[in-house]
């Protein structure tokens, strides 16, 4: 945790005379990191080239503002929360606390899908991907033929001035020839997903490059999209370092550690200390998550929010509820493929 490693937990004084101008510095950031997200996903939009990049600053983006953040303001401790607990602790006490949860999670994800929302288990897209993932909006790109994942199939944009034709191999078993207008895009699904071929609409063979994912790959015809399972590796790499080590490093290291020191815990749970500083966290961990996608049920994370606290307090570590933070995401992503 972000508190002086050379006092005990329960020594953090109880009353600061800045108490709130704590709380309203920690606020602040968090509507910083909020606003810079936003930035950056707008950005995004605009300039193609950023929308690769996007996970990667606003990582940067919560570990700045939190480094500058405890430059300013004196900081005891380690500002990112990283200054505690061996590493190993950390994931120990992480892959732990998921092997506990995320079995639980997953019953009552498959309820609430199959109970509630009324989708069919197993209508989804399944584990093997066909290594077209991509993060963020699909995008149009000038000049150029976009091929991309989506939860329900392979998506094509064109962004030439011409329409093109899309035909998937699968033609003798009902898959249909799809035009692809100009700036206008088709989604492939089932069979016609797996394998296709991107041609001019007077059927010759197109000499335009294909963006497949985030890269560009040389044309081929057919345009082949190879199932397997490499995402999934790319991912969990992808959510542990662009996504949860900087939101705990945020909210459980400098946002956290900012709390604990003015507001001493008053409470245990399961033996760990834990008070209005974690559940403060939590509300501003859920209230950045509005800025990207401005929808209530946003809010939920506050939940895991607390969790995550809970975990860094307990692991003496931001480790422990990133590696949790990691698995959760991976998970939700995982279950979310099972559904259509």
């Amino acid at each position: 945790m972000a508190s002086d490693p050379a006092q005990p937990q329960d020594a953090v004084e109880e009353t600061d005379p800045r108490r709130w101008a704590s709380i309203v510095e920690v606020t602040l950031a968090t509507v910083l990191a909020g606003l810079g997200i936003l930035g950056i996903e707008k950005l995004s939009v605009a300039v193609p080239a950023v929308g690769s990049q996007a996970g990667a600053l606003v990582a940067a983006l919560f570990v700045g503002i939190a480094l500058v953040a405890g430059r300013l303001r004196r900081f005891r401790g380690d500002v990112l929360g990283l200054d505690g607990a061996p590493m190993w602790h950390g994931v120990r006490l992480g892959l732990l606390a998921s092997l506990i949860i995320l079995p639980l999670f997953a019953v009552g994800f498959d309820l609430w899908q199959t109970r509630v929302v009324g989708t069919q288990r197993g209508a989804g897209p399944g584990w093997t991907s066909p290594g077209l993932e991509f993060q963020g909006a699909p995008l149009v790109v000038t000049g150029r033929v976009v091929v991309q994942e989506q939860a329900g199939g392979v998506r094509l944009q064109n962004g030439l001035e011409r329409p093109l034709q899309v035909l998937p191999a699968c033609q003798e078993k009902g898959c249909e020839v799809q035009v692809l207008r100009p700036g206008g895009q088709v989604l492939l699904q089932g069979a016609a997903q797996r394998q296709f071929a991107v041609q001019e609409a007077d059927g010759r063979p197109l000499d335009q490059p294909v963006y497949a994912g985030a890269a560009a790959v040389p044309q081929q015809s057919p345009l082949r999209a190879e199932h397997g399972w490499a995402w999934l590796l790319w991912m969990l790499l992808g959510q542990f370092a662009a996504v949860a080590l900087p939101e705990e490093m945020f909210f459980r290291g400098y946002v956290l550690g900012r709390l604990r020191s003015c507001l001493r815990p008053r409470h245990t749970v399961l033996g760990v200390p834990f008070g209005w500083a974690h559940v403060l966290s939590a509300l501003l961990f859920a209230a950045v998550h509005l800025f990207a996608v401005p929808e209530a049920h946003r809010l939920l994370v506050f939940f895991p929010g607390l969790l995550f606290a809970w975990l860094a307090e307990r692991g003496r570590t931001v480790v422990a509820a990133a590696v949790h933070h990691t698995l959760a995401n991976a998970t939700l992503q995982l279950l979310q493929r099972l559904y259509g």
